[in-house]
């Protein structure tokens, strides 16, 4: 209780509060310079894109379970990150510990990006996307809460391989609402600049300061 506490989510907060700590909300910022539309990088419309962990809050089995249920043809499955042994059967392509940069790309040629965790402190993998005018499906992980809107900027499915698929052969099918919810999310990230939000952060330290000046 001697300490002054941050926190990136209102669910993080309200845990604390439980605890009877109150902290300051800031959520962290993206670089819209390197998370922005890339028209040479076009968006392909057979490409799901998935951040390939093998972490189990991350839950990419149900990612994987819910693009298995879609029907053939299906779109690969590019996943991202540094277990490129989570790509075990075909149709899935593993791209091993891409810069920020190459991330964008792929954000950019997603059809749809996936992210399927238990939970989250905040999640910024789907903001990004976001950024980037990709749609987006998550599951409720808690912490994406504060940013993800069902609707209106992603669809936020149940957390079964199902209601997952569903939601994602949704958006394969429907180029327009992929494209409605994409143009909501680059709002949505824009209010998370990293200039806006450094700013924030660099208030709450100079606060800090001050008091201890006082004490």
């Amino acid at each position: 209780h001697e300490f002054h506490y941050m926190t990136i989510s209102s669910w993080n907060r309200d845990r604390l509060r439980e605890l009877g700590l109150d902290a300051v909300l800031i959520p962290p910022g993206i670089d819209l310079d390197t998370f922005r539309p890339r028209p040479e990088s076009p968006r392909r419309q057979d490409m799901i894109l998935a951040v390939g962990r093998s972490n189990p809050l991350k839950n990419l089995p149900l990612t994987v379970a819910a693009w298995r249920r879609l029907p053939e043809p299906r779109p690969e499955l590019c996943l991202f990150g540094i277990e490129p042994e989570l790509a075990d059967e075909p149709g899935i392509r593993y791209v091993t510990a891409p810069s920020d940069e190459e991330v964008s790309r792929l954000f950019n040629q997603a059809t749809v990006f996936v992210q399927t965790s238990t939970h989250e402190g905040f999640c910024l993998p789907p903001l990004e996307a976001m950024a980037t005018g990709g749609a987006v499906v998550c599951t409720d992980a808690h912490g994406n809460r504060d940013f993800c809107v069902d609707g209106q900027n992603c669809l936020m499915p149940e957390a079964n391989a199902q209601a997952v698929s569903r939601a994602i052969r949704r958006l394969l099918d429907d180029q327009p609402f992929r494209g409605e919810l994409g143009a909501a999310g680059r709002v949505t990230a824009a209010e998370y600049a990293w200039a806006q939000r450094i700013d924030v952060l660099e208030a709450y330290f100079r606060e800090l300061a001050r008091v201890r000046a006082r004490a």
